[in-house]
């Protein structure tokens, strides 16, 4: 049962919840960790919601279903096996599912529904129940104020309904950043006027709301509520507010996009079903959510008259099903045309669930409970219907009845049999998979894979994955647990697949995918492969991997995740443009002058703290260590830069000689030292060549927005935030010259107080404000004359001296880095008049965390396996899906992959990226040139083998060789099959140059 409610707080673990709580804010995860949810149903849909929403950290999840356990519920509930066949699935499944977070309660209600049980949640959440008690339920929630949610899956269609109450407050519509907009000038009048930076140009239309900080001179501005704005341009917008008798505008200051709070009302089910709220895709081919709701209503009627849901392909139950639908339709008018042939199919599959929806709905429904629980996002409202009849075989309701006959066997696999036919699962079971990434996508996908079969007959899936299980991983990484932390993704995700499938035929490997590993995934294993599905989360890899479908001719399933957000590209060879054909935007990148001197957002100050972190706590060690072991290191940055060599060597200078560390205390004076230097000193400098009143060549004031003039820090023990820097710089310190005993807090403070400091006195021109930060540094480096090479000791007299280098690590909460990054980023903030910065979120942009939810991962990996049904069949274009989902706002957009385009090479050759010669018989390179002339009128003029240049028209060297004897003689240790080939010759008819497309050449020796 559910638990009662404490009094007691809960208290996040930011380790296990740190990828969602950069979605899920820290405010809205302890709402989500009060709330008791009560699970109806536990057959495929069931459990992939339960497993989103225990992962997600509710406080209880309490599980209702008496069904008992069949053959046929292992094809698409992971969490059951053969052994609990006759089992309720809900106790089958209890065990399992306590096991994916300790934190929160999973219990069993065997009892009947009534009042009494159900009043004890405050989320109720129904699969497919039939029509009439999900009325029952929703009527008692809606009244007491309980959120209710239902979902009902029927093979390829499906449908959500959602009912928050009355007066359900939205407080964050959609996971998106709120933008942020410098200002550089305010002008007052019966209109203000705000002109912002050109580094921050207005995205934000009409009607917008903005709110005020920051600015100086015109207070009053700051005291202003959201404020609607009129755009004039994109560096200006206007607000009706007179400012006449305001103060004048001095500097600095930011307006904020504001987003208000929503207010929904939702109707009851009894009156929804009326009065339908649908989702709008906006496409053709999702056009059938009015079809969808009609049979929703006349399956509800037909179990109430039979007291059961219509028979898979019954041509008798069909007929019944629309003489009902008729008769609803007459009624009522809900559609204009009643579609038979798809309400045909509603009707035949609707006892059936398969796994891939089941994975997509329950995605969605587990996202709609966590914005029940915590009011982040905004709601389905009310209706959702989606269908995937275009994933089914052509001609479907003409195939002869004993396409669907499982005859007794595959019993694990009758539900798709039921959707899809015989045929097509006979081509699943032997498709040969890879899979590159087994992470929270990965995890996903595999379970899906082993839940249809996928090669589970003479076929295969192979997955990669380099990496290793962290803490991190559990919250949506599910077949992962404590006790795998530290073992390969793929080898642990792979076994734990074969366990909820044992014909699941899933081989492991921990060997990264790239150019210097094609001796592993070689030509031969690319060649057997039927098709490529990746999980990846770098655009390096993606590129990579595509490239490598493209020459090869594998379709290839593209996916990724960003929050609420994802994403899923369909790649088939001939049909569509590949994943490189367009890309993804670069990531955003700061000038080095505004990081390094003047910061005006606290991203600049935590992209300078991790350079900070990487020169002092790993490349000055790393040097040292260097220096000790190579006695030429000293020679070898001759090559470097003046400011390059003179920072290397004085940095080991410091580090071996004059602040050399033999204890803590060492460390602590160290730390204080490095805060005089950092936040008084250089700043004190900076102000003294570069005055609060100094004017440019163009009479502007330097000190101008966004530019702001830095306040040096004075130190003070008995500030938390200073001391914060002392202590998490000591602690790394230490950690570098492996210094075990360590000191408290209280013990730090009393040790810096006692740190001499030596008194600022400003040098000869460090600060020339300049833009460009290696003139900058130019100057800085003139002003430091010592010759700190002769003062160092021999790496002689340092033989059996190491250091220990800190290489970053964002998620050991144990290491100090980011109590560091944290510190130092905000003290620096201080100094130049920038909003700090909580350690969460220093840790998401330092550490370049991908925020990510289960709920997410799960839908668009249920979508993916949809496509791989399709890609299989070899369905036309007009029938694929890229899909995009935004599960905050919510948005699902299924659009067609665009078409591969066709690229004239010659008047009478076309081709599109594609297409690739392919030459196995020997060929000396006279011959090869003499064939393009013949057959193509093109004369060649110049080969790269595999990036390697073999032949150009000034150079005959390697004419008479054969081509594969030529490439080995230059790359002896190639071990491809094929070499691949690129061509640019000039067409002789017109002499216009060509590039000629892939041409792979078998390697004959």
């Amino acid at each position: 049962m559910a638990l009662s409610s404490s009094s007691a707080a809960p208290v996040i673990d930011e380790a296990l919840y740190s990828r969602q709580l950069y979605v899920i804010d820290h405010a809205s995860m302890l709402k989500v960790m009060e709330t008791n949810v009560l699970l109806i149903g536990l057959g495929g849909l069931g459990v992939e919601i339960a497993k989103g929403v225990i992962l997600s950290g509710v406080r209880s999840v309490t599980l209702f279903d008496k069904q008992p356990t069949t053959l046929e519920d292992l094809g698409s509930q992971f969490f059951l096996s053969e052994e609990d066949v006759g089992r309720s699935r809900a106790a089958a499944s209890l065990g399992k599912l306590r096991e994916l977070n300790n934190y929160v309660a999973v219990e069993l209600h065997e009892g009947d529904l009534d009042e009494e049980t159900l009043s004890r949640f405050q989320v109720v959440v129904a699969t497919n129940l039939p029509l009439d008690e999900q009325v029952r339920i929703n009527r008692f929630c809606h009244a007491r104020g309980i959120r209710f949610i239902s979902t009902e899956l029927h093979g390829v269609i499906g449908s959500i309904f959602v009912d928050l109450g009355n007066k359900f407050e939205v407080r964050e519509p959609i996971d998106e950043a709120l933008d942020i907009y410098s200002i550089i000038n305010i002008d007052r009048g019966e209109k203000t006027i705000i002109t912002l930076s050109e580094e921050t140009s207005l995205k934000l239309g009409n009607g917008s709301l903005i709110k005020f900080s920051g600015v100086q001179g015109m207070e009053e501005i700051n005291l202003l509520a959201p404020v609607e704005i009129k755009r004039i341009d994109q560096l200006s917008f206007s607000i009706d507010v007179d400012s006449t008798n305001w103060s004048p505008y001095i500097k600095d200051g930011v307006a904020t996009e504001f987003r208000p709070a929503l207010i929904m009302d939702f109707l009851p089910l009894e009156e929804a079903l009326v009065k339908p709220k649908l989702q709008d895709f906006g496409l053709p081919k999702f056009d059938k959510a009015q079809q969808v709701h009609l049979g929703l209503i006349a399956l509800g009627q037909f179990h109430r008259e039979n007291n059961r849901f219509p028979t898979p392909h019954n041509a008798e139950d069909v007929a019944t099903f629309l003489r009902i639908v008729t008769d609803l339709n007459e009624a009522r008018h809900i559609v204009e045309e009643i579609d038979t042939a798809f309400l045909s199919i509603y009707a035949t599959l609707s006892t059936v669930q398969i796994s891939p929806l089941a994975a997509a709905f329950g995605g969605i429904v587990g996202q709609e409970v966590i914005k029940a629980s915590s009011g982040k996002f905004t709601p389905i409202s009310q209706f959702l219907h989606l269908d995937y009849t275009n994933a089914l075989p052509a001609n479907y309701l003409s195939l002869d009845k004993s396409e669907f006959d499982t005859n007794g066997q595959n019993a694990r696999y009758s539900a798709y049999i039921k959707t899809f036919g015989k045929t097509v699962m006979e081509s699943i079971f032997k498709q040969k998979n890879f899979l590159v990434g087994a992470g929270a996508i990965g995890c996903e996908l595999l379970k899906n894979f082993a839940m249809i079969g996928l090669g589970v007959k003479g076929g295969y899936v192979q997955v990669t994955d380099m990496d290793t299980i962290e803490k991190s991983n559990l919250n949506r990484q599910f077949l992962f647990r404590s006790d795998n932390v530290g073992g390969f993704k793929s080898k642990v995700a792979a076994a734990a697949a074969k366990v909820m499938n044992p014909e699941f035929n899933v081989v492991a490997h921990s060997t990264r995918v790239g150019p210097d590993t094609e001796n592993y995934f070689n030509d031969a294993f690319m060649g057997d492969l039927d098709l490529v599905t990746n999980a990846l989360d770098n655009i390096e890899a993606r590129i990579y991997v595509d490239g490598r479908c493209v020459t090869f001719r594998k379709p290839l399933l593209e996916s990724g995740t960003l929050g609420a957000k994802a994403n899923l590209q369909v790649v088939v060879p001939d049909l569509t443009v590949s994943y490189a054909s367009s890309s993804d935007p670069p990531e955003k990148t700061f000038p080095l002058c505004t990081i390094h001197f003047y910061p005006y957002k606290i991203e600049h100050n935590i992209a300078w703290a991790r350079d900070f972190f990487e020169g002092t706590f790993k490349n000055a060690i790393d040097n040292v260590n260097g220096y000790i072991r190579n006695p030429n290191y000293l020679a070898s940055l001759d090559s470097q830069s003046k400011k390059t060599k003179l920072d290397v060597v004085k940095g080991i200078y410091e580090t071996v000689v004059s602040h050399r560390a033999t204890s803590f205390r060492d460390c602590v004076i160290w730390a204080r030292l490095r805060f005089q230097e950092l936040f008084y000193d250089r700043l004190s400098q900076m102000l003294h060549d570069l005055p609060l009143d100094m004017v440019t060549d163009a009479g502007i004031p330097f000190w101008s927005p966004p530019k702001r003039a830095p306040t040096p820090v004075i130190f003070d023990a008995d500030n938390d935030l200073h001391l914060d820097f002392i202590q998490a710089a000591a602690h790394i310190r230490a950690f570098n010259f492996g210094i075990k005993e360590v000191e408290n807090r209280d013990a730090i403070r009393d040790l810096v107080r006692a740190v001499p400091v030596p008194e600022f006195n400003p040098r000869q021109k460090v600060f020339n404000g300049s833009a460009d930060p290696n003139q900058v540094a130019d100057v800085a480096a003139a002003a430091i004359d010592e010759d700190f090479s002769s003062k160092l000791p021999s790496p002689a007299e340092l033989q059996g001296y190491t250091m220990f280098a800190a290489d970053f690590e964002k998620d050991d909460d144990s290491n100090f880095h980011i109590d560091f990054i944290t510190a130092i980023s905000n003290v620096r903030a201080v100094a130049y008049g920038i909003e700090t910065c909580d350690r969460h979120k220093t840790k998401g942009i330092a550490g370049k965390i991908i925020p990510a939810l289960i709920t997410t991962t799960s839908a668009i990996a249920g979508f993916v396996v949809m496509e791989l049904i399709k890609v299989v069949q070899k369905k036309d274009i007009e029938t694929l899906n890229n899909t995009f989902l935004n599960l905050s706002v919510p948005s699902f957009v299924f659009a067609e992959p665009e078409p591969a385009p066709k690229i004239v090479i010659t008047p009478t050759w076309s081709i599109t990226l594609w297409d690739n010669l392919s030459f196995v018989e020997p060929l000396t390179f006279q011959e090869f040139i003499e064939r393009f002339d013949k057959e193509r009128n093109i004369e060649l003029t110049m080969i790269t083998c595999e990036s390697s240049l073999v032949y150009a028209f000034f150079q005959t060297k390697h004419l008479k060789t054969e081509i594969s004897k030529a490439y080995k003689s230059i790359k002896p240790d190639f071990q491809g099959t094929f070499i691949n080939m690129s061509i640019l010759g000039r067409y002789k008819e017109t002499g216009a140059d060509v590039e000629l497309p892939l041409v792979r050449y078998k390697v004959q020796c």
